[in-house]
């Protein structure tokens, strides 16, 4: 083979030897195209010439021309084994890296070469289709002959070919060109050449169009005082993709709240901790549909301002919102985008400005439900907590400032309703004005007047922020917040807004929803709707405004209001507490829907949900003289406001129940109120005041000839002597309770009676008539299922039966009253009367470690109960006397004196006598025994109790 070759090229004979086993072949500097391949390279990248001068006449791209015109295909043809074959893959990576810088010097040469450079661009683009340089200049090129619309199809195209082999879209370099390309801006753009020694330099301005690289961002400015929205923020990163290797699609995020709630303040935030992550940049339109004074953007106007941000100039956007839409669509489909779209209402604006690219994020925020958006996110801003509004003050006020009132800045976020404009604009009244406290601001404040026009500072404003989301509202629905928000409470049911709208409960509903769309309701636990407090008062001040409501109509909705209530707490009381006196005597009409509690829980969660509400409305028909509706909705709420010991709240009301039934006339309701109003003022501390209503009452029953009111008013009347200490008269009047509730049948009243019947002759140390009463009163509760009166009843058999010498079987009777405690879950005064008795118990059958365990637990009993204080007194008593007896004096005195300071301060006579008297058998001190055994004789003494009765306690 070796002298064939020898013989077939004479020139090589000499230069083609024999070394050992093989063969050397001796070229000289020009003898191997490999060698001058690189001699070529080397002289294109020595500096020759000036840098500005036009390519064509540049020696690098001459040396470029030789060098690549000496490739003849892969190193031997690709064959000689792995060393050879890596040799090849250099060798011709360095060929395609001078082949692109020839192309990039012919294509700053001008347009001379255009047409033929596209079609060597195509080879070389179809010889290595993702070489990203190659498919770069060829958009080039073909750009720079008019081809623009090929030029975007190469880069569609090396996409597509990258997405199917690697899952991966084009660099940067490619990705900003395209865009570039798009924006078609032939000044304000820069195209890159290589000068002669290989160095980026600019072509002369006049040579050849242009191309922008710089990336928009148009978001606001972030606030350096950003505070709160924790939760929300973490949900906007996740879903923001940042990071994620593999992006395959647009995400889109609604934040919807009312108005002021700070959403497009998150949403800015956002963006700009997102800046970076986003190659084709970040866009802000801001629809403007709840700007006060300000014409919303639609679509088209939307997306022409959203091309223009991309750097696309006016007179190159299209006219007709298709062809915008298209254009948007092809601008954003190279590059992922973030687009922060505030105030849009609609949900077809927002889809317009959704970006094509894969990737991107799309942040929408509306004071609206946007539903139409397929596959979007949403997140519902509420209000600050209250630790986020206090922090948001001390991010504007300082620290310092906010430590130094702690409750004045409780007290403003509260009454800002911890709405973040709200706060924003209390703080910005109190920076720069050290001389103003926090709690000059709340006193401001706190007039409920004044309130909207302290919440307003340069052209902020809480009324204007509400404003505009009311105007946007049809008359119908502006009318209906306005009847809303005469409901007294935070939030209504759908039944009461259906006395307020005079509506069905569909059509109600369907009104609701639209205004929870508008977020100026919320959704509340149990069915119900939260009015924001300052909506609430925004809604009140112009109730009248621009003719949306009317006297006449504000009255009738009123009145329908006013009469549902007393239907509705009529049922709930019926059902919560079966057996009650029915006075239907003008009790109010209403037809509209009240649907009635399905059981007694339900009853009682009613009034639980509704009870707050009670005392504004009735005082609302106070002043509208609706005496009926005073008297029914009082009497309906007292025995629900008594057992959940909301004192305060009842002894207004029945003050206000009295008025009016003396206005009305009407002796049952006024003696029925009186009843209501003694409890009251009994559990107020002013149980004598209580006794001569209850007197009062008992008349009025007995002219109408109410027995079963009669019946009520001698049991409450009894109860109350006895507090006093008057305990013959309270026995008389309880043994014709139980006559009397006996003959009608009325269980509870007849259990009511014996066992205050049972605690009065306890107190007259007649010991055998106790157990009597208390035994036939436990039984009762047995046939009626009352365990909570039970308790009571077995409490009082205990005491007795020690009394009477019988404390084992008293150990007996109080361990079932143990028993029962244990099916309730609260710890109740009667359960610490239950365990001193069985402390007492244990004691006086010797075992004084049980009796201690007991009077601990009593103790603990004792210190978590906050209602029933005479019963809290007789177990303190108890247990004074079982740790006197166990010789722990001070801790006996510890508890007879809260025992007395608890009975004086709430009238309780008897209980406070029994005190000083346990006080004065553990005193030391002469003078002080002598001093209490005198105060308790005085009681004993203003109540006529007998010597056996005091020497008995």
């Amino acid at each position: 083979m070796v002298s064939d070759l020898r013989r077939r090229i004479p020139t090589l004979a000499a230069k083609l030897t024999t070394a050992g086993p093989g063969y050397r072949l001796t070229l000289g500097a020009t003898g191997l195209d490999l060698v001058e391949f690189h001699a070529e390279l080397q002289q294109a990248r020595e500096p020759a010439g000036r840098p500005d001068e036009p390519s064509a006449s540049n020696p690098a791209l001459f040396h470029l021309d030789r060098a690549l015109r000496l490739w003849r295909g892969p190193l031997l043809a690709g064959d000689g084994g792995l060393v050879i074959a890596a040799a090849s893959t250099a060798l011709e990576e360095l060929r395609v890296s001078a082949l692109e810088k020839y192309y990039e010097l012919q294509l700053g040469a001008g347009f001379g070469r255009l047409n033929s450079l596209v079609g060597e661009l195509r080879n070389s683009v179809a010889d290595y289709p993702l070489r990203e340089r190659l498919r770069e200049q060829l958009m080039l090129a073909l750009y720079f002959s008019g081809s623009r619309a090929e030029a975007l199809d190469e880069y569609h195209s090396i996409r597509r070919l990258l997405g199917e082999a690697y899952g991966v879209d084009p660099g940067p370099s490619l990705a900003s060109l395209y865009q570039r390309i798009l924006l078609d801006d032939p000044q304000a753009t820069e195209t890159p050449t290589m000068s002669a020694g290989g160095h980026d330099a600019a072509a002369p301005p006049s040579a050849q169009p242009t191309l922008a690289a710089q990336v928009p961002n148009t978001i606001p400015y972030v606030l350096p005082d950003f505070a709160g929205r924790t939760a929300a923020l973490q949900k906007i990163y996740s879903m923001s993709g940042a990071g994620d290797t593999v992006q395959p699609l647009v995400r889109v995020l609604v934040i919807e709240g009312m108005g002021g709630s700070g959403k497009s303040t998150l949403a800015i935030h956002a963006a700009h901790r997102l800046r970076g992550n986003y190659q084709g940049g970040e866009i802000y339109i801001d629809f403007k549909s709840y700007t006060p004074g300000a014409d919303p953007l639609d679509a088209h106007t939307a997306l022409g301002v959203a091309l223009n941000a991309l750097g696309i100039p006016e007179k190159n956007i299209p006219d007709s919102q298709a062809a915008r839409t298209a254009a948007w669509r092809t601008a954003t489909s190279s590059a992922p985008l973030l687009v922060l779209i505030d105030n849009a209402a609609l949900s077809q604006d927002a889809a317009a400005l959704i970006p094509n690219c894969p990737g991107s994020l799309v942040l929408v925020t509306s004071r609206d439900r946007i539903s139409g958006l397929d596959g979007a996110s949403s997140i519902r801003l509420d209000v600050f907590e209250p630790d986020e509004s206090i922090e948001l003050l001390e991010r504007v006020l300082g620290r310092d400032r906010v430590a130094a009132e702690p409750a004045a800045a409780a007290e403003l976020a509260r009454l800002c309703g911890n709405l973040p404009l709200a706060l924003r604009i209390s703080a910005a009244r109190l920076v720069n004005r050290e001389h103003r406290s926090i709690a000059w601001l709340t006193q401001r404040l706190a007039d409920e007047t004044r309130r909207l026009d302290t919440l307003s500072t340069g052209e902020r404003s809480v009324t204007a922020s509400i404003r505009s989301s009311d105007q946007a509202l049809k008359p119908e629905y502006r009318r209906a917040l306005r009847l809303l928000s005469l409901y007294p409470g935070g939030s209504v049911g759908v039944p009461a807004a259906c006395a307020l709208l005079g509506r069905n409960e569909i059509e109600t509903e369907e009104v609701l929803e639209l205004l929870l769309d508008r977020h100026l309701l919320e959704v509340l636990p149990g069915g119900r709707f939260g009015i924001h407090d300052l909506v609430r008062a925004y809604a009140i001040q112009y109730m009248d405004v621009d003719g949306v409501s009317d006297a006449e109509q504000i009255d009738q909705a009123t009145e329908s209001l006013l009469s549902y209530f007393s239907v509705a707490s009529g049922q709930a009381s019926d059902i919560a507490f079966p057996g009650r006196n029915q006075y239907r005597e003008r009790a109010p009409v209403y037809t509209g829907p009240a649907p009635a509690p399905a059981d007694q829980a339900a009853a009682i969660a009613w009034f639980d949900a509704e009870y707050r509400n009670a005392h504004p409305l009735i005082r609302t028909a106070s002043e509208r003289g609706l005496h009926a509706h005073v008297a029914h909705i009082s009497r309906n709420l007292a025995h629900y406001l008594h057992i959940r010991d909301h004192g305060t709240l009842l002894l207004k009301t029945a003050k206000l129940a009295e008025e009016a039934c003396r206005a009305l006339g009407s002796l049952p309701l006024l003696s029925n109120a009186l009843v209501n109003l003694a409890i009251a003022l009994w559990k107020d501390g002013q149980a004598e005041e209580g006794t001569v209503l209850l007197a009062e009452a008992l008349t009025l029953a007995e002219q109408c000839d109410d027995r079963l009111g009669q019946a009520v008013c001698l049991g409450r009347l009894g109860a109350f002597q006895h507090t006093l200490g008057d305990n013959e008269s309270a026995a008389a009047h309880l043994h014709r309770a139980i006559t009397l509730s006996a003959e009608l049948g009325r269980v509870r009243e007849e259990i009511a009676a014996r066992i205050s019947l049972s605690s009065t002759l306890l107190a007259l140390a007649a010991f055998e008539g106790a157990v009597s009463q208390a035994t036939r009163a436990a039984e009762l509760c047995v046939t009626d299922r009352e365990s909570e009166p039970q308790i009571m009843a077995l409490a009082n058999l205990g005491k007795a039966l020690v009394g009477c010498g019988r404390a084992k079987e008293a150990v007996s009777v109080l361990s079932k009253a143990r028993g029962l405690i244990g099916t309730q879950r609260e710890v109740t005064p009667r359960t610490a009367l239950v365990l001193a008795n069985l402390a007492e118990a244990y004691m006086e059958i010797g075992q004084a470690a049980t009796a201690a365990l007991y009077a601990e637990q009593a103790g603990t009993a004792v210190a978590e109960g906050k209602t029933a204080p005479a019963l809290r007194t007789d177990a303190l008593n108890t247990l004074g006397r079982v740790y006197r007896h166990l010789g722990e004096t001070r801790t006996a005195l510890e508890c007879h004196t809260t025992a007395r300071n608890l009975a004086h301060n709430s009238g309780y006579a008897l209980g406070e006598a029994t005190a000083l008297v346990a006080l004065a058998a553990c005193c030391d001190d002469h003078g002080l025994e002598r001093t209490y055994r005198a105060a308790a004789d005085a009681i004993f003494d203003r109540y006529r109790v007998s010597a056996a009765v005091r020497d008995a306690r």
